[in-house]
C-alpha cells in the first residue's frame, strides 16, 4: 500500500508538471486538463468504494475499520499538505509548480527552448520528488499505524517489536502478510 500510495503521489506530480506545460497549449492542453480531472475524479470513487469496502470486510467490527480509516486520514492530513504546499501550490512562490512555471516562460527567450524546457521539466520533477522524500517518513509511520489499527480490529495478536522510527513505540510489527 505504501509503494502505491508513493507512486500514486509521484505520477500525480509529474501529471501537475506536464499539466503547466500543456495549459498554453490551447484546445490540445485544456482537453488534457479535463482528462486528468476526469481521472482525479475516478480515483476518488474508487477511494470511496475501497475504504467502503474495507470496512464491511470486519463484519460487525466494520466501526473500528471506520476508526482506524478516520485516523489514517487525519495522520496523513499534515503531510500530504505539506507535500502539496511545497510540490503543486500556485500561491507559493517557491514550490515546485511554481519554479516550473517561472523555468518553462523563461525558456521561452531560450535559444534552445526545447531543450531549456527539458531541463526545467526534470528540475521540477526532482523538486517533487524531494518535496515527497521529506513528508515520506511520516506517511510511512501513518500506514504502519493503519495497518497496526486494522490488525487490532481483526482481532490478530501483534509482536511488540518497535518499528524503526517509531516514536515513542507507539507502532508495532504486524504479522507478516496481514496487510
Amino acid at each position: 500500500m505504501k509503494r502505491t500510495a508513493v507512486v500514486g503521489i509521484v505520477v500525480l506530480g509529474m501529471s501537475l508538471g506536464l499539466a503547466a506545460s500543456t495549459a498554453q497549449a490551447g484546445p490540445v492542453g485544456r482537453c488534457i486538463g479535463t482528462a486528468r480531472q476526469a481521472r482525479r475524479q475516478c480515483v476518488q470513487g474508487c477511494n470511496a468504494t475501497l475504504q467502503s469496502d474495507v470496512v464491511s470486510c470486519f463484519g460487525p467490527g466494520g466501526q473500528c475499520a471506520q476508526t482506524c480509516i478516520g485516523a489514517d486520514t487525519s495522520c496523513k492530513g499534515g503531510p500530504l499538505q505539506r507535500l502539496n504546499t511545497c510540490a503543486n501550490d500556485p500561491t507559493n512562490p517557491q514550490s515546485c509548480r511554481s519554479q516550473l512555471q517561472v523555468g518553462l516562460t523563461a525558456c521561452k527567450s531560450d535559444p534552445d527552448p526545447s531543450a531549456c524546457a527539458d531541463r526545467a521539466r526534470l528540475i521540477g520533477f526532482e523538486c517533487r520528488q524531494a518535496c515527497l522524500d521529506a513528508q515520506k517518513p511520516a506517511l510511512d509511520d501513518c500506514g504502519d499505524a493503519f495497518r497496526m489499527c486494522l490488525a487490532g480490529c481483526a482481532g490478530v495478536s501483534t509482536t511488540t517489536t518497535t518499528l524503526p522510527g517509531s516514536p515513542s513505540s507507539a507502532f508495532l510489527a504486524a504479522p507478516a502478510g496481514l496487510f
